[in-house]
């Protein structure tokens, strides 16, 4: 659930065009068939890096990141002669570095493709392929960088991204990413033509609409319903479900309506209940439901299953490679089931608007399968003919919040440290993302969803929803001041480093800071403050030509200056001619440590360590970075549904 728009294949019957027009229709489809046969595999590009010296950079590659260097390098290729490198700078202590090259894309519209290559990681850290593709409407399309895939440290090993390329795709961009400092070694990249990629059946989309007050109770009631079943439901019909996203946007959808608390415990149980049999959902208090559905007549369970989650992992596959893990486990039935031991089965849980549940953390088995029998509903089933989604969808903005929300209401090991209502943000988000109106609205959502954490280790991101122009000025916090550090070509002379920036088309930078600062998760100030001089680059809002009014220090008695300039922003920071001019030091000393200099530890910060609470914005799918530490263990009875 990542990217999409409406878009609609209709197939065309030729009986009205009579016998010739059969005829030339037919020999158009074999024509066509036979050029389709030719295509398919064929090779589109390679590059295997032996065009050029060692030492110099590989043609048509480049990387916009600092502090890393590329260059062909002679030894240690995959085959042939030389390889492409990116490598962090020696004198640099640079984090994150990417390498790309745009391919020609018009002859890749419509088809399937698969781009492979040789990948070398040396040192700490890991490395990810990537593969976007850009729409002529300014949507995203499609997209992957192998973030639930990504290479470590080892000898050469094999990349593969396999996309499915829009119809109306403008440009085509890959790259390597070298992520924790990696340096990166690349051979052997090919991209091949596998087809025609299949017909899509995207999703409309729908204007934004505010929530009314019972309308948001119901959302929220169905988001904390759908990540317990989501999560704690071992069933054959939940775990045959191979789009989460799906079943989230028909129970929004189908939930938000409820006229009371009656209604929506029916909505929850119509939707949720042919994935998990034995759930229960009803209006009223805890004790208002006191029955646990009895085993079906008959039934001689041999086994009982659960789920195991170190972690929040792929609930549809079992990666060893990963740390993180959520595994199907079953266990032997030693002794008679008795109605306390069934009992002992459920977890009964408060949902809001009026409704409570019971889930079934724990099921019985036979040899035909979990108990009650059953099959996954065909809609949500392997082989379904699910509809791409959108963000320009407001049920699916609802469920991609809703689903996110969960992942950390189950996972996030600090809430005990984090003073953060967790429902109250649940209620927030949902609001504003049913008025959220287009992506980049839906991603700021998140964002600030994340924040709430206020754990330095969290952000949101989604590559292909990055800034289209950048703020040509490098800026750095000294104490309150923020400070011009460097700027991009094109900037007047009258700038100068050093020089303080008081405000940008009139908003002072205190509350600029108060803006972007919503959107970064931070445990400390100086975290906060650090990382926002990444956002005022790349992320601040501005006129095309932003008013910016500065400051120059007094110095030898003469008192400080102050003027407005005029600034065009950047298209890009990758580009010789706008590579940022750089202060060699800061331009102002202050006896004490300037706020954005450093992560001030704190305790969050310090026990968040090994915790990084990442979201994808948009993608509801279980490919959720697993770094989620809490373990949930029902077969032992080690912990419960959180709250």
């Amino acid at each position: 659930m990542r990217r999409f728009s409406l878009l609609f294949l209709m197939w065309f019957g030729i009986s009205l065009l009579g016998w010739s027009g059969q005829v030339r229709a037919q020999e158009a489809t074999q024509e066509s068939a036979q050029t389709e046969e030719k295509i398919a595999g064929e090779v589109a590009y390679s590059d295997g890096f032996e065009e050029g010296a060692s030492g110099e950079k590989p043609k048509d590659w480049f990387t916009p990141t600092e502090g890393f260097a590329l260059q062909l390098v002679a030894e240690d290729a995959a085959a042939g002669q030389q390889a492409m490198r990116l490598a962090p700078a020696a004198e640099q202590q640079a984090r994150f570095g990417t390498v790309l090259r745009q391919l020609p894309a018009q002859e890749l519209a419509g088809k399937r493709i698969k781009l492979t290559s040789k990948v070398k990681v040396v040192g700490q850290g890991k490395v990810q392929m990537w593969l976007r593709a850009d729409r002529s409407n300014g949507q995203p399309g499609a997209f992957d960088n192998m973030g639930n895939r990504p290479i470590f440290k080892g000898d050469w090993q094999d990349a593969k991204i396999e996309l499915e390329i829009d119809p109306d795709v403008s440009s085509l961009v890959m790259g390597f990413m070298s992520i924790g400092g990696a340096t990166l070694l690349v051979d052997e990249v090919e991209l091949r033509v596998m087809g025609a990629a299949a017909p899509v059946i995207l999703q409309p989309a729908t204007p934004p609409a505010p929530l009314i007050p019972r309308g948001l109770e119901n959302v929220a009631a169905a988001a904390r319903a759908l990540s317990l079943v989501r999560f704690f439901v071992a069933s054959d019909q939940a775990k045959g479900v191979v789009s989460w996203d799906h079943v989230a946007v028909e129970l929004m959808e189908q939930a938000e309506p409820a006229k009371d608390a009656a209604e929506l415990a029916q909505v929850i149980e119509r939707v949720l209940q042919p994935l998990a049999p034995t759930l229960q959902v009803w209006p009223g208090k805890p004790e208002d439901q006191g029955v646990a559905p009895p085993l079906p007549a008959g039934a001689a369970p041999q086994t009982i299953r659960f789920w195991r989650h170190l972690g929040a992992g792929l609930l549809q596959k079992d990666d060893a490679r990963q740390l993180y893990s959520s595994k199907l486990e079953s266990q032997k039935i030693s002794e008679p089931v008795d109605s306390q031991a069934h009992l002992a089965n459920f977890r009964v849980r408060e949902l809001g608007g009026g409704v409570c549940c019971r889930v079934p953390v724990r099921v019985y088995a036979d040899e035909a399968g979990t108990i009650p029998h059953g099959q996954t509903p065909e809609q949500w089933a392997e082989g379904a003919p699910l509809a791409k989604l959108t963000a320009q969808n407001r049920a699916t903005r609802l469920a991609g919040f809703a689903m996110a929300w969960g992942v950390f209401q189950h996972f996030y090991p600090y809430f005990d440290v984090v003073p953060t209502d967790w429902n109250a943000v649940l209620l927030r988000g949902l609001a504003k993302a049913a008025e959220d109106a287009d992506e980049r609205a839906f991603l700021a959502t998140l964002q600030e969803m994340v924040a709430q954490l206020q754990d330095g280790h969290g952000a949101v991101i989604r590559g292909d929803l990055g800034p289209n122009s950048f703020f040509p000025l490098l800026l750095e916090w000294a104490g309150e001041d923020l400070v011009v550090t460097g700027k991009l070509s094109g900037v007047p002379d009258e700038v100068k480093l050093g020089d303080v920036v008081e405000s940008i088309d009139g908003q002072g930078v205190a509350d600029l800071y108060a803006e972007v600062s919503k959107r970064i998760s931070a445990a400390t100030d100086g975290w906060r403050r650090s990382a926002s001089q990444q956002w005022f680059l790349a992320y601040l809002k501005t006129d095309a030509n932003p008013s910016v009014t500065l400051r120059r220090p007094g110095s030898e008695g003469k008192p400080a200056e102050r003027y407005t300039v005029k600034l065009s922003r950047a298209l890009s920071l990758s580009e010789p001619e706008a590579s940022p001019e750089r202060a060699v030091e800061r331009p102002h000393r202050h006896s004490a440590r300037s706020r954005g200099l450093g992560m001030v530890s704190g305790p969050a910060v310090e026990r968040a360590a090994a915790s990084a609470a990442v979201a994808r914005a948009g993608c509801l799918s279980d490919r959720w970075p697993r770094h989620f530490l809490r373990r949930v263990d029902h077969g032992n009875h080690r912990a419960s549904p959180a709250r």
